[in-house]
């Protein structure tokens, strides 16, 4: 599975944002405009895609999408 293309779609969705505009090096605060509640409504869509739980102190908001698609990939990877 590509992690960060569906993590690239779902913080797409989520802003309203077409996915083309997405890349993994920008910062979902900074760069993508995510305010709090994007925060949590893209943290609750990446949960239940990919039926993990993100841990509280990872803060997204100075985070990347390609980070976030890393912990993704990781936290996967973790369950197996």
């Amino acid at each position: 599975m590509d992690y960060k293309k569906e993590c690239i779609k779902i913080i797409a969705e989520k802003l309203g944002v077409e996915e083309s505009k997405v890349s993994s090096n920008q910062f979902l605060s900074k760069d993508l405009g995510a305010d709090s509640l994007d925060i949590v409504e893209i943290i609750m869509e990446v949960e239940c895609v990919f039926n993990i739980k993100i841990e509280d102190t990872f803060t997204m908001e100075d985070r990347t999408v390609g980070e976030v698609a890393n912990l993704v990939e990781k936290l996967v990877d973790e369950k197996r």
